[in-house]
């Protein structure tokens, strides 16, 4: 009786520990970028040290630009679907009825995400731990953890999401 059973007994692939292996290897490859930064050392060897004629920092001057083009791209706001009559008895009207009610909600949030980091670039509003959190994340292209109401590939950036929206 060999010591190694083939993973096909348990109704898996036969690759599945390649498939496993992909899986680890592109989480640490996410992980590595997020390690390495967004460029901030680029951006402050310019000979700028960091910071622009006004004294902020380079990477809010940036920042800013990034999420006001963001934030000029999303719709102001998602219209959700009626409940007429006859339509609430249809499954399929209510399955859409509630992915609308999602998003329309999710589209709220990113939308005062970005109005808050805006706020936060231009010196309107102080820093918090929540706010820099997502700033950083937005600065350095990742999806952040509070937008993510479905199921997101870890591969896919910011802007790719903010596009798909």
């Amino acid at each position: 009786m060999p010591n190694i059973e083939s993973p096909a007994w348990s109704g898996l692939p036969l690759n599945v520990e390649k498939l496993n292996r992909i899986r680890q290897a592109t989480a640490l490859l996410n992980n590595v970028k997020l390690i390495q930064g967004t460029g901030d050392d680029d951006l402050q060897g310019a000979g700028q040290s960091g910071e622009n004629e006004n004294g902020k920092a380079q990477w809010l001057v940036v920042l800013q630009k990034r999420v006001a083009r963001y934030y000029d791209q999303l719709p102001v706001e998602l219209k959700t679907l009626q409940r007429v009559g006859s339509l609430v008895k249809n499954p399929l009207f209510r399955f859409l009825e509630r992915e609308c009610s999602v998003l329309s909600s999710l589209l709220q949030t990113v939308r005062k995400d970005f109005q808050l980091v805006l706020e936060v670039c231009t010196g309107e509003r102080k820093s918090t731990n929540q706010l820099k959190a997502l700033a950083t994340s937005i600065h350095a292209d990742v999806v952040p953890t509070h937008w993510k109401k479905y199921i997101v590939p870890d591969i896919m950036t910011a802007t790719e999401w903010l596009n798909d929206f």
